[in-house]
């Protein structure tokens, strides 16, 4: 019986070193060989990577098989390759008394029953072997067909003795390494653990574990007590804490693999004590929104390293058992998926593109268990501190924004150091920003936010209010937006309409608003809403409106806060030349018949909520025109325009020079645009365009920055 030869199944780890007139044994050369041999494929399995590298794709063409050039490394360190393409048309059953190779066997004994094996004899090539065949054949002369076979691209290696003696001589010839890379057939039937073992990858495990959306809590219109609001978030933490349970519970047995070096053992039993303890103390009123935000931390932790994982093949340290003589190169016939019964290709993390994916999953999960370790609401008391941190929205990554007050400081779980995978590879985890900043000795920005740059940053934390009195909070947020120049109002509201200290009833904010949402704090030009309990006016919960409300005790960043049915050109022109304002623009249609102008002002802000604040215009080249304004930055407004050429116009298009567009800026030095969607109409000649700015005045340079904008351009124009 002829046994396959595995070279790396015993590694060679030294070998003899010659000296002058020594007298070497056959043991002392081969250990030689051997070191070298086993060296070069431990290169190629652990440095390189195994399976197939590119081509080698196996393909059925009438009577014959087509493969194309490719190569590939097996885990016994082969290097099979072809440097063309190739055509088989005969094949010769694979039996037995060839090499015995282990996969063959069924249940891996090769001394027990071998599943139906064919080789693929090249068109052309001479071979005196009996009972070979036409592939025309193939059905009549095996009990498989040809279109349910399955490649495999076998390095059949054993070592072959020569008799020593011959007719003429005894001179000990020596043995032969023969290592010969042969095509085979096999039925699909026949494929088995041992031929395609499950790879425990990255990828392989992303396929295993799912996505989590978290629920959001949708506020009746009707809400009016504090326990009502409470039990709507009790009611999505529970749906959100169960799906949490399913799937933490599947990422070590999909990726234990590949995270030995962060959990030695399932951590499993410890999340979910955990997290079913927090699901009984969180309960309480006060705490409901910030046990939310939490899950939702979590969930988005979560959801990051379930996506790092995709498209990750990495394989650190192969089981040279696995695949050591063969590789799988799919089906004859391909069906819809075109990776079935084919080996792919597994790089080692030296060269995979992905490595680095890999260690940002593998932090991502130190940074969820932290997460769950540190969690806990200071209890509500007047002495804790109101504290404004700037940050950046919830469209960011979770690790770009600034740390919750309501995650713990500690040394066993310094999650300052696990927040920012970018931040931590630079060794810049004390700049990340958080109320508890001052705890870990925070550096840059993050040790007084408030007076350093905060252009970057388009949402402001706000934290340590919940508890206390509404007007006690409501004055501090005040005095910190008068004495930083915060872009953003504050709102008083209560559950009671018997309240002396809010500005409206909750419930009649949320019939005229009922887009406002809980953020942990509010987008730069927004209003941050305090929500008290209507009876001792202790503040239960927050939310904020992505634009500006101006409450009746006058309090708040708007200039002018105009609504659909304003006079908008009334309004605007009544700003004195020269004036600095902020404009901000409700939610709703505004239909104009006219542009817009605004000449000669100061700074100019205006800000919109987003998609919700709609201004069409009909018939109109230049919705709104600024002219000679120091500075203008607008955001979060959806504008469009339709022009109107006239009956019967054929008409030349415009020189560019000559064209407006939706927003006009003429002899404006620095204008900021953002979140902005523009959409010019259709002509059939140059009419408009979405943008236009330009200046007359030689002495002027305009800066322009444009940022996350949706531009639709009609037909003809620009």
């Amino acid at each position: 019986m002829i046994t396959t030869l595995k070279i790396l199944e015993e590694i060679t780890t030294g070998y003899t070193i010659f000296e002058k007139d020594q007298v070497l044994t056959e043991n002392q050369l081969n250990r030689v060989t051997d070191y070298l041999n086993d060296q070069t494929r431990l290169t190629r399995v652990n440095l390189l990577g195994v399976g197939v590298a590119d081509g080698l794709e196996v393909s059925r063409s009438g009577d014959t098989v087509l493969l194309t050039k490719g190569l590939g490394i097996t885990t016994d360190g082969d290097l099979l390759y072809y440097h063309q393409d190739l055509v088989f048309d005969r094949f010769i059953i694979y039996g037995n008394s060839y090499p015995r190779y282990t996969p063959f066997y069924v249940g891996g004994n090769v001394n027990g029953a071998m599943l139906p094996v064919y080789e693929l004899i090249l068109q052309g090539a001479t071979d005196t072997r009996n009972s070979i065949f036409s592939l025309s054949n193939f059905t009549t002369e095996t009990t498989g067909n040809l279109d349910d076979m399955v490649a495999i691209l076998l390095m059949e290696s054993y070592i072959n003795d020569p008799d020593i003696c011959t007719g003429t001589d005894c001179d000990n010839l020596g043995q032969n390494c023969i290592n010969t890379p042969k095509l085979l057939l096999v039925g699909k039937t026949s494929i088995n653990a041992l031929l395609q073992p499950t790879i425990a990858t990255p990828q392989q495990a992303y396929y295993q574990l799912s996505s989590i959306v978290a629920d959001r809590p949708n506020l009746p219109l009707n809400l009016s007590s504090a326990n009502e609001l409470a039990q709507i978030y009790r009611t999505v933490c529970a749906s959100i804490h169960t799906k949490l349970l399913t799937e933490l519970a599947k990422i070590y047995p999909n990726c234990g693999a590949f995270l030995s070096d962060v959990f030695l053992v399932d951590p499993i039993a410890d999340w979910t004590t955990r997290l079913i303890t927090l699901q009984t103390t969180a309960s309480a009123d006060l705490i409901g929104q910030y046990y939310y935000d939490f899950l939702k931390d979590v969930v988005e932790t979560y959801n990051e390293f379930w996506q790092l994982l995709f498209d990750d093949s990495t394989w650190c340290c192969p089981e040279t058992s696995w695949f050591p003589k063969h590789l799988l190169l799919g089906n004859l016939v391909p069906g819809s998926n075109l990776a079935e019964n084919r080996t792919g290709f597994y790089p080692s993390p030296i060269v995979s593109k992905t490595a680095t994916a890999l260690n940002h999953a593998k932090f991502l999960l130190r940074k969820l268990d932290a997460l769950i370790k540190t969690f806990q609401v200071p209890t509500p008391t007047p002495s804790i501190p109101i504290r404004i941190t700037p940050s950046l929205f919830a469209d960011q990554p979770l690790e770009a924004r600034a740390i919750p007050y309501y995650y713990l400081v500690n040394q066993a779980n310094p999650l300052h150091q696990q927040w920012s995978y970018q931040r931590h590879q630079q060794g810049l985890d004390a700049f990340n920003y958080s109320y508890h900043a001052s705890i870990y000795n925070a550096q840059g920005g993050a040790i007084n936010p408030l007076i350093s740059q905060i252009e970057q940053f388009n949402f402001l934390r706000i934290e340590g209010h919940l508890g206390q009195n509404l007007n006690t909070a409501f004055s501090a947020i005040s005095a910190s937006i008068k004495s930083h120049n915060l872009p953003f109002a504050v709102l008083k509201v209560s559950m009671s309409e018997f309240s002396q200290s809010s500005d409206m009833t909750f419930s009649n904010l949320l019939s005229q608003h009922p887009e406002l949402e809980h953020s942990g704090g509010v987008l730069r030009g927004g209003t941050f809403i305090l929500l008290a309990d209507g009876n001792n006016d202790t503040i239960v919960a927050d939310f904020m409106l992505p634009y500006c409300l101006t409450p009746q005790s006058g309090s708040g960043i708007c200039t002018l806060a105009l609504k659909p049915s304003d006079n908008l050109a009334k309004r605007l022109n009544s700003l004195a030349d020269g004036q600095d304002a902020h404009i901000c623009l409700q939610q709703g249609t505004y239909n104009l018949t006219a542009g817009l102008q605004l000449q000669n002002k100061g700074h100019l802000t205006i800000t919109g909520s987003g998609q919700g604040t709609r201004i069409i215009a009909s018939g109109i080249e230049a919705v709104i025109e600024f002219l000679n304004c120091r500075s203008v930055s607008m955001s979060n407004c959806y504008l469009e325009n339709s022009i109107n050429l006239g009956p019967g116009t054929t008409g030349f298009a415009k020189n560019t020079p000559d064209l407006k567009g939706i927003l006009t800026f003429v002899n404006c030095p620095n204008v900021e645009l953002e979140k902005l969607t523009l959409r010019c109409a259709h002509q059939v000649v140059r009419a408009a365009s979405c943008i236009t700015v330009r200046q007359d005045l030689a002495v002027l340079n305009t800066q322009v920055r444009i940022r996350h904008c949706d531009l639709e351009v009609g037909y003809q124009q620009i």
